[in-house]
């Protein structure tokens, strides 16, 4: 999905991102970050990582990005 989505869909910045790109700005902005303390107290924020989601919560995150994928008339073949 990711791919398809880089093949066509320009940014906000007018520009074509490579899957990467895409994958880790959707994470940002539906999965957010895991707030990690270090042993000297500083706060540290690491984005959430799809392989550490439950089911559902992964099942949410697709069907965000396929819902963003269809607004851009991009669609998983069957």
């Amino acid at each position: 999905m990711f791919g398809a989505i880089a093949e066509k869909v320009k940014a906000s910045d007018g520009l074509l991102h490579h899957a990467m790109w895409w994958k880790t700005v959707m994470k940002d902005r539906w999965l957010g970050y895991d707030e990690i303390v270090a042993s000297n107290g500083k706060v540290i924020y690491s984005l959430r990582g799809t392989a550490d989601l439950t089911i559902e919560e992964l099942n949410n995150f697709m069907e965000r990005v396929e819902r963003y994928a269809a607004e851009h008339e991009i669609y998983l073949q069957d």
